[in-house]
């Protein structure tokens, strides 16, 4: 019995003093969760929150372990109702919270832990403004490199539309030249010829040269070197041979009137216009010849008005089928 009564006291005594052991050490597991609010602490790691964000449903959590549960469930892990990253936001108020309060209890380590943190997390901000800019800065690049690639591209356009003008303005200036030398020897060599034709005609005395842009031999000339000429028939027996446009003698052509007067030259809707010769065949002006420009279907311009005996009527300026003031009149019209 002894014995007995003395195993009893001695296994009292262990178990007061595991109880003791036990008290000590549940106190102080539970010594620092309690000396903050459980507000302060994340509900999925028990942590003191460092950058605590709320939920739209008013719940809050730790950034990282949120962000982290959220990688593999698509729930808030309270409520179990559909979350995700984008509905979370920052509680600065809880943030105001907590550091006032880890100031007033003077908690050095989480003082320190917090400002490792938030230099921590202002170098990555820094880096990822930097990163941004950057980014931005290449982009920039980009975008000036491809404006400069379109203004290029643009000012070889517009050389290539201003060079197709210049040579087309080439072509018509040559094709003018060929039909003004007598539709062969283009060039100077068509000009030549021109220029020695008004010569030869002055030297002759024929009175065909006129005071206007052209002589009766180059006015020839280009009628007959004209091209897609076209033969219309007028009811009185009139008949046209040259160039039409829309139905309407335009260009270069030969019409023959029914008394057998004849019009080479000019033609502009279906009007003498232009430079161009005339010629009476019957009348008083028989045999007659006017060598100059029109205008409306009227002697209009620089001509000379020639007898058939040779004799210059006048020769200088007309005005719609008279002779100007400007001029050498001969003899007066009969």
């Amino acid at each position: 019995m002894l014995f007995s009564l003395a195993d009893k006291q001695k296994e009292g005594q262990l178990r007061d003093r595991h109880q003791q052991l036990g008290s000590t050490r549940s106190g102080s597991n539970k010594k620092k969760p309690s000396s903050y609010p459980t507000e302060f602490y994340c509900p999925i790691s028990h942590c003191l929150m460092l950058e605590p964000v709320m939920d739209r449903e008013g719940n809050t959590y730790e950034r990282t372990s949120i962000e982290q549960w959220l990688s593999k469930h698509n729930t808030s892990p309270i409520t179990r109702n559909s979350l995700n990253a984008n509905h979370l936001v920052v509680n600065r108020a809880l943030v105001g919270l907590i550091e006032s309060e880890l100031k007033r209890s003077g908690d050095q380590p989480e003082l320190e832990k917090r400002s490792c943190w938030l230099k921590k997390k202002e170098r990555k901000e820094k880096e990822r403004k930097e990163k941004e800019c950057r980014e931005k800065e290449r982009q920039q690049q980009l975008q000036q490199q491809r404006q400069q690639q379109r203004r290029q591209q643009l000012e070889l356009e517009r050389r290539r539309v201003l060079q197709e003008q210049r040579d087309s303005r080439r072509r018509i200036s040559t094709n003018t030249r060929l039909v003004g030398g007598g539709g062969s020897g283009g060039g100077s060599g068509g000009g030549n010829r021109t220029s020695r034709n008004r010569q030869r005609s002055n030297r002759n005395g024929s009175g065909f040269s006129c005071f206007g842009r052209s002589s009766e031999s180059d006015i020839i000339a280009r009628v007959e070197a004209a091209r897609n000429k076209i033969t219309k028939n007028y009811r009185r027996g009139e008949v046209y041979y040259g160039q039409m446009k829309y139905g309407k003698s335009n260009g270069y052509g030969t019409y023959t009137f029914a008394n057998g007067s004849k019009y080479v030259g000019e033609w502009k809707n279906d009007k003498q216009d232009g430079n161009g010769t005339y010629t009476w065949p019957s009348g008083s002006q028989s045999g007659s010849r006017y060598v100059g420009e029109y205008k409306n279907g009227r002697m209009h311009g620089q001509g000379t008005l020639t007898k058939a005996n040779g004799t210059i009527y006048h020769s200088g300026e007309w005005v719609n089928d008279k002779p100007g003031n400007n001029g050498i009149v001969l003899k007066k019209r009969e």
